[in-house]
């Protein structure tokens, strides 16, 4: 249940950044559907049902009340003539759980991501970098009703990791952000920091646990604090993917921490590229001065949604 949970935070994540693409919320409605039924299973030859937790149907069911009010709203052909139950039909069949790793969720939000810009934009192709004096590094994508930049991602090497009290494992970070706008508006509607260490151990350092297991809420039991010259920003309501592997035959570990980021965070970079500093409870990330001038050039277009 915790990695449909993970998949469900995702799926917020992308309706955020894209909150007029129906197939994010319906992918969200399938989800739903497909792990609120018993599960039947075969014991000595016998054939049981087990019923899933009471708590667990409620907050599914009002998570697809949400979807679906969102995706009629979007669509109001959708809307049935009849009220519409909270649960896909009840089943017999085998419901098939998706177990994925903290690295292929992040990967399901850019797919999702992607999936929905291309679907907005089949009347207009993306027109990066046009106007916008940016370095090769930031993106402004316009679709036919919206306006995404994002930045490739910055990964962040052992040369400029400092941990306080365990030693370098050959790990690394990978920092990226998206903005997203719609094309009237000045500023944008939402910016989403994803930040993910990867680690060969899970002896060495890592996040702090989670503070619940809670579904559709902030769980990060730590805070990052991002350190500027024109002063700190601090993320403390995010949400964390504990750390993980894809596959028992992988070599490394994957945790993910994500968080919104605020205009008065944008605001904080300014004009001029200075220093950047990550802090996590016993961690510091150093950004190089390419890596900086990368998010501060990002910042810049970020806040003003790739206008100048």
């Amino acid at each position: 249940m915790n990695r449909i949970g993970d998949l469900i935070k995702c799926i917020d994540q992308a309706n955020t950044l894209l909150p007029e693409s129906k197939d994010v919320l319906l992918l969200g409605n399938y989800l739903i559907d497909d792990n609120s039924r018993p599960i039947p299973y075969l014991l000595s030859g016998r054939r049981y049902v087990r019923s899933l937790p009471t708590t667990w149907q409620t907050s599914l069911a009002q998570r697809r009340r949400v979807y679906n009010e969102k995706l009629w709203a979007l669509d109001p052909s959708l809307r049935p003539a009849t009220p519409v139950r909270s649960s896909g039909p009840t089943s017999d069949g085998y419901v098939y759980w998706l177990v994925i790793g903290g690295g292929v969720l992040v990967l399901l939000l850019v797919v999702l991501i992607i999936v929905a810009m291309s679907n907005n934009t089949e009347q207009s192709s993306f027109s990066p970098n046009k106007v916008e004096k940016l370095p090769p590094e930031v993106h402004v994508k316009r679709g036919a009703n919206t306006i995404a930049v994002e930045h490739e991602k910055i990964r962040i090497d052992p040369a400029n990791i400092k941990l306080a009290k365990s030693s370098i494992l050959n790990e690394w970070f990978e920092l990226e952000h998206t903005a997203s706008c719609s094309n009237n508006e000045n500023s944008p509607k939402a910016v989403v920091m994803i930040l993910m260490h990867e680690t060969p151990s899970k002896s060495g350092w890592h996040f702090p646990n989670a503070t619940s297991t809670k579904l559709l809420e902030p769980n990060a039991g730590f805070t990052v604090t991002l350190k500027l010259r024109s002063g700190d920003a601090v993320f403390n309501k995010a949400q964390q993917l504990d750390l993980r592997k894809d596959s028992a035959s992988d070599p490394t570990f994957y945790e993910t921490f994500i968080a919104d980021v605020s205009l008065d965070t944008l605001k904080k970079f300014g004009d001029q590229p200075g220093a950047v500093i990550y802090e996590l409870p016993g961690a510091q990330l150093t950004l190089t001065p390419k890596q900086s001038a990368t998010l501060y050039a990002f910042a810049h277009a970020a806040l003003r949604c790739g206008r100048e």
